[in-house]
């Protein structure tokens, strides 16, 4: 018997928290985890970045962002 698991991950930094902990969180956190999973097509899962900590990917963390892009359109992730 097969059993439905929703997975869900949810990726929050305070307002305006120092440029170097968000810097340091999507090099240890964000980024490796998306890159290994991305290996993996088949792992469906929903995804929420707070707004400004997505606005500050967009702006400063490139790579994170096209990755998040190329999940997004292959329909691995969906965003919540």
């Amino acid at each position: 018997m097969k059993i439905p698991f929703l997975f869900g991950i949810h990726c929050h930094q305070p307002v305006d928290n120092f440029k170097n902990v968000v810097n340091e969180i999507v090099a240890l956190a964000y980024l490796p985890f998306l890159e290994k999973v991305s290996e993996h097509p088949k792992i469906k899962f929903s995804v929420h970045f707070s707004g400004w900590l997505l606005e500050c990917i967009v702006k400063e963390h490139k790579n994170l962002y096209s990755l998040l892009k190329k999940l997004s359109k292959s329909g691995q992730i969906e965003f919540f």
